[in-house]
């Protein structure tokens, strides 16, 4: 698998592998002293860790991007209240700032907004207030006691959705999180790569100037 390096990423380890190879052929040919090993070898290092670092950055970002499939719509038409020529016509943003697939019934030639969100971010907020709604009605002392069962049994039904949903969304938010600050330390780190490899550079520039002349 191709590893989705950034273009700083791509152009230090291209940096790296030129200056290698040419150390490298220079030693070989006996032009270079054996001291400049120890930068080959940071060459290599650095490379690897690149490679591991973008392969972990990739992972987590295709996982997080999963989770926007994670919420499947089971919309209905509501007038002829069957999904079975449905069409996905756009997203629709309402005032709370959820996102909500909105469908084009080719039977009926209607359009609507499906009124539940199409992502698991919006989906907890949206749980969590049909919960406050659900303990506001609880709260009601001349409920029937049928009509409060039935209340209590879907409060417990939500509650269990919203314990599988919450850690899952939670954990790839967190780990993208890390991965983000990792890459701030890895720019900083090839900034100071960078650097470093130039002044090498001029080095073996000058040390192999010398031996020609």
């Amino acid at each position: 698998m191709q590893i989705p390096y950034n273009s700083r990423e791509r152009e230090l380890i291209k940096a790296a592998n030129q200056f290698r190879k040419r150390a490298e052929n220079l030693v070989k040919a006996g032009k270079l002293g054996e001291e400049h090993l120890k930068v080959i070898s940071a060459c290599d290092q650095l490379t690897e860790q690149i490679r591991v670092h973008a392969g972990k950055r990739s992972l987590i970002e295709q996982q997080h991007d999963q989770l926007k499939k994670l919420v499947q719509d089971h919309a209905q038409c509501p007038r002829c209240k069957t999904n079975v020529q449905l069409k996905l016509a756009g997203v629709f943003t309402n005032e709370q700032g959820w996102k909500m697939n909105k469908y084009r019934c080719r039977r009926c030639n209607i359009e609507f907004v499906w009124n539940r969100p199409n992502n698991p971010w919006h989906m907890l907020e949206f749980i969590d207030q049909m919960l406050r709604q659900l303990d506001q009605t609880l709260e009601a002392e001349d409920m029937e006691p049928t009509h409060r069962e039935q209340n209590l049994l879907m409060r417990e039904q939500i509650m269990q959705n919203l314990q599988k949903l919450k850690p899952v969304v939670e954990d790839a938010d967190e780990n993208l999180r890390d991965i983000r600050q990792k890459d701030q330390e890895m720019a900083r780190m090839l900034h100071e790569f960078k650097n470093y490899l130039l002044i090498e550079t001029i080095r073996l520039d000058t040390w192999e100037s010398k031996n020609t002349t």
